[in-house]
């Protein structure tokens, strides 16, 4: 999912642009990037998301499918979305990359 071939109505979240006060009730697509270590340690971002009041759609690249049953196992409180859907299908308000969720928190 790059933010160049999504809904133009979608808001790509960049750094330093984080709406906080808009997230609270919203669906945020978080999409994965890099490997699959630097998914597994951020992936305990998407809980701050939740405490902010987001609904989380968690959306696997093909390269993470060894990752997906682990991710579904999980506590992650995000709507876990296999790599095989269509970015075109997915509903959202806003979103971002997995690994820029610290930069946007600050």
């Amino acid at each position: 999912m790059q933010h160049d071939v999504l809904d133009e109505d979608l808001q790509y979240i960049a750094n330093y642009d984080l709406p906080y006060e808009k997230l609270k009730g919203k669906t945020i697509c978080v999409y994965t990037e890099q490997g699959l270590g630097d998914a597994i340690n951020f992936v305990r971002y998407i809980e701050v998301l939740n405490k902010m009041g987001a609904k989380v759609l968690f959306k696997l690249h093909k390269r993470f499918m060894a990752l997906e049953t682990l991710f579904r196992d999980s506590k992650i409180k995000a709507e876990i979305i296999a790599p095989t859907v269509e970015d075109d299908s997915i509903k959202c308000d806003y979103y971002t990359s997995l690994l820029s969720i610290p930069a946007v928190l600050n």
